[in-house]
This record gives structure tokens, sequence and C-alpha cells, in this order.
């Protein structure tokens, strides 16, 4: 199982493209923290941007994509010093079919969007990301299928067609997943977990947790299965993972067993069977300890909601 595409599903990955336009100069927008990642792509011509986190402004080029993780708040603009528009005033005025920044020519064609995920239980995935991830136009593999993905969603946002709004969103999870990969063959991580997913040993290990999360794994198994020392294996899935792995298992069995609450009507004894627990009241123990409700609760207040 590819762990990536795995854990993207597991987190329940969104995506949405909230700005796309032909911009001329001069031009400048002002983006608050959103504290969901969001990602700028220029498809053609050129812009500066600086974040909250950033001493100095820098330039982006044609085929130059950025993703902020977090959020930060930050501004886009043609140059350093630009007089920058809220972003909420800039969307309202598109959506009311006024869009700012329209001239004869254009100077930036400009793709904005933002992913969403459940945060129930973060994974270290995210949490490994750096503050700000550059995706340099260059000929690495998958970066002509990014500036694809973009350029598609980019024709397709303002389009009326049956099937525009859904197409673009699945479009921009798939352009999340596919910079992921991009971001593991242009940078080199000696800790964290895309180091992880590069190391054979760990990315095995992981790959045993994720495909058989109902197995009675302890350390001393999957130290085996990857021919490792106990004392070994623990200290380098710690030190790449950042958690032991049984605390990753166990944060794994409740992510999944999160969703099965959340997308069947299985009973919570076989939820916990698929999952990895003996019996329903250590999985109610383990589930409450990390959403300090229990299953049975958990899956009520959904009902409730539905039915509101």
């Amino acid at each position: 199982m590819d762990i990536v595409s795995d854990i993207c599903r597991s987190i329940r990955l969104e995506g949405s493209v909230f700005f796309r336009s032909d911009l001329s100069a001069p031009w400048g927008i002002e983006l608050p923290a959103a504290h969901e990642p969001r990602f700028h792509v220029v498809l053609d011509g050129s812009m500066w941007y600086q974040t909250d986190l950033m001493s100095e402004a820098k330039q982006m080029n044609t085929g130059d994509i950025i993703i902020i993780p977090e959020g930060e708040w930050h501004w886009i603009a043609d140059r350093p010093g630009q007089h920058c528009y809220p972003s909420a005033e800039v969307g309202v005025a598109a959506n009311e079919g006024r869009p700012m920044f329209q001239g004869e020519t254009t100077d930036t064609k400009l793709l904005c969007g933002l992913f969403r995920f459940d945060k129930s239980i973060e994974h270290p995935l995210m949490s490994a990301l750096p503050p700000l991830l550059e995706l340099p136009s260059n000929h690495l593999p998958g970066h002509n299928f990014l500036m694809q993905t973009a350029t598609w969603m980019f024709d397709e946002f303002n389009q009326a067609t049956p099937g525009s709004e859904i197409l673009v969103d699945r479009l921009c999870e798939i352009f999340f997943i596919q910079a992921l990969r991009n971001i593991q063959e242009i940078q080199k991580y000696s800790t964290g977990f895309l180091a992880a997913l590069k190391d054979p040993r760990i990315n095995k290990a992981l790959q045993l947790i994720h495909n058989q999360p109902e197995m009675p794994w302890t350390l001393d198994d999957l130290a085996a299965q990857v021919a490792m020392s106990r004392a070994v294996f623990a200290d380098r899935f710690n030190n790449l993972v950042g958690s032991p792995p049984k605390t990753y298992l166990t944060a794994w069995r409740m992510r999944q067993a999160l969703n099965l609450i959340k997308e069947t009507v299985l009973p919570v004894i076989t939820i916990a069977a698929k999952v990895g627990y003996t019996s329903d009241a250590t999985f109610n123990r383990a589930f409450q300890r990390y959403f300090e409700i229990t299953p049975a609760e958990y899956r009520k207040n959904l009902e409730l909601v539905a039915g509101a």
C-alpha cells in the first residue's frame, strides 16, 4: 500500500481553489492567517511574496509553486512595497463579476488554493512539513504533471459546466499528493516522517502497521520483521517518525477506528477487532483517552448532527 495515499485518505484530505485570475500590474493581495495549508502557482509571468516568518520577500516566476503548510499571514504582489488589498475584498469583487487588477495586458496568470484535513489526530506527515515548501520550475520527475494539473484547475475554476466544482476539488487533492512526492525529490530530509519514508526498514515497519493494524504488533515483532535489533529499531523509528512504534501504532488504529465509526454502521465490537483490540472494553478505554468520548457517544453525536 502507498503510505502517503493511505495517510491522505485517512485524514480526509480535501482541496479547493479560492482564486484564479489573469492579473495586470499593479496588483497586491494580503491573505490573513488561515491555519490550513495554502498554495500559489504562477502559471505565467511572475510575482513576489512574503510570509509572516520570512525576513524578506522572494520572487516567483512561471512554473514556480509554493505551499504554506500552516497558512500563515502573507502577501502576494507584482512587486515588493505594492499596496495589498484584503483577500476577502478581492474575492467578493471576483464573485460579483467585477474582478480587480484587470488591464489591457496580463502580467501574471495565478492560481491559489487551499487544503483541508481532519485534525482529530495530528499525523506526523503533516507536522513534518517545513513552514514553506518551494517547488521551483525545473525538470524533476512529476513537475510537469503538477503544472498540467494546475492548468486544468485554472481552466475549470470559473466554468459553469456540470461537474466543474467537484472536478477542481479532486484535482486539487491530486495536486497536493503529487507535490508531496516532488518535495521528497528536491529536499533531503535526515529526520522527520518524510525521512522515515525513505528509510527502507522503517518504511517496511510503517507498511506493516498500515496494512495490518489488526495484528497484535509488539516492538519485538516489528524489529524482527525488518531484521533489526529491538533497541536499534526503536531508536531509529522514534528519531525518524517522531514517536515510538507503539505510540504510532495506537494513533493509527484510532484514526482508522474514527473513520470506521464515521463511515460505516459496523458495531463497535467489530470495529475494535478490525483495528487490533480483542475486547470492546479495551478499545473503549483507548478511544476515550484519545477523544475524551466513548465510541458509542461519538457515533450518537454524529447521528444527532445528521438529523438536525
